[in-house]
């Protein structure tokens, strides 16, 4: 049957559980396995032939025009609702746990959305565009302090655990390289109160952060600082307290000394007289 404007599908509205027909449609693709899975256009000739005619679409302004005026107002079905309000939505998140897209894949999608093959290249967001998602964006739950509060603490722990995805900058690699050649016996992201220290000496009250030059303004490098050097500033300052308060020595090196004087922070350690 042809498609006939402003006709109404047979299945909208329904669901599994509430029409019989929907359901017995569900029951027979359970398990079915999409001919084109694994397929690529390289290694099919049906794929390849969809991919090169896709590739040759171009809709016209006024298709375009319309498409954008008939999805006004629209919302997708899935907004609002949360696995835990809703079975279908728990059901799709379910589906995801364990899957993992092959390095292959990962490559492929990225080429496919590099410079002009990005969908967006080329295109500038007006100023009012911005003020409106600027605006749309004000209040929503990840501004709010208990968000950021809940996000610290998650990162925390995966410091404290060690779970990553989290890599070691290269200075913070290289003081434990030193640290190990002066048998110095340390732990690794050291957590304290809600704050963070790159190292904790073991047996100690000595705890040692790695200041990169430019995120912390190195003052022999920088002779003003931004407004993020200005931030992280205040965040040492916040770190350098909790460190002193909770009776700990807090010492700092500069990522150029460690990189590149080498012998000037191994000497530093030495003078500590806990060592």
């Amino acid at each position: 049957m042809a498609f006939v404007k402003g006709h109404k599908a047979w299945n909208k509205d329904l669901t599994k559980e509430t029409d019989e027909r929907v359901k017995s449609t569900s029951e027979k693709l359970k398990g079915n396995i999409p001919w084109n899975k694994d397929l690529t256009k390289e290694t099919n000739d049906s794929i390849r032939r969809m991919s090169e005619k896709r590739k040759n679409i171009k809709f016209s302004e006024e298709h375009i025009k319309n498409l954008s005026i008939s999805h006004k107002g629209r919302s997708v079905w899935i907004t609002g609702l949360t696995k835990e309000t809703d079975e279908r939505v728990k059901r799709i998140s379910e589906s995801k746990i364990g899957q993992k897209h092959s390095e292959e894949w990962n490559k492929k999608n990225s080429e496919s959305h590099k410079g002009e093959k990005h969908p967006l290249y080329g295109t500038h967001r007006s100023e009012e565009t911005k003020r409106k998602i600027s605006e749309g964006n004000k209040g929503k739950h990840y501004h709010s302090d208990e968000s950021k509060q809940k996000n610290r603490e998650k990162a925390l722990l995966h410091f404290q655990n060690h779970l990553g995805p989290f890599k070691d900058t290269k200075p913070e690699i290289k003081m434990k390289e030193i640290l190990i050649s002066l048998n110095i016996l340390f732990e690794h992201q050291f957590v304290l109160d809600n704050c963070s220290f790159d190292f904790h000496i073991l047996n100690t009250s000595i705890l040692i952060e790695v200041d990169g030059d430019y995120y912390h303004g190195n003052p022999e490098k920088f002779l003003t600082l931004n407004k993020m050097q200005l931030r992280m500033k205040e965040r040492d300052k916040k770190h350098d307290e909790v460190a002193l308060n909770n009776g700990y020595i807090l010492l700092r090196f500069w990522q150029s000394d460690i990189l590149n004087n080498k012998e000037k922070v191994i000497e530093e350690l030495k003078n500590i007289r806990s060592l």
